[in-house]
């Protein structure tokens, strides 16, 4: 469970401490996601153009990640991590300089929000 601490209202202190379950393992919880999102990890492939290939480098995605040069200069990102929504809104940022390779789920959410934002400014797609 995740609590948003702007909507936290009437605290009480205690004269107890609290602690997690024995058995959490708070890599194991991380792992499920990219932020704060929580969902079943998926493999995420990622390839940067040449241009975009030194900053993504130098950028830290995810702990567990692998970065691969290809031998036309672009830059293969990939890790496993949950919280699709959160992923698409990052890769944003990085506009046309990145390509998702896998999964086809965060290709499709991408979609979906580049067919909303294109909506909003532009009217819709088609």
């Amino acid at each position: 469970m995740l609590f948003r601490l702007d909507a936290i209202h009437g605290l009480e202190v205690l004269d107890e401490s609290g602690a997690p379950p024995p058995d959490f393992d708070l890599r194991a919880y991380a792992e499920r996601s990219f932020g704060v999102f929580q969902e079943e990890p998926l493999e995420l492939v990622f390839r940067f153009a040449p241009s975009a290939a030194p900053d993504a480098r130098a950028f830290l995605f995810y702990p567990t990640q692998t970065l691969s040069d290809q031998p036309d200069g672009s830059l293969t990102v990939r890790f496993r991590a949950g919280g699709m929504l959160e992923i698409a809104h990052h890769l944003m940022t990085w506009g046309p300089s990145v390509t998702i390779v896998a999964p086809k789920a965060l290709k499709d959410r991408m979609r979906e929000l580049v067919a909303a934002v294109h909506a909003h400014y532009c009217g819709p797609l088609g």
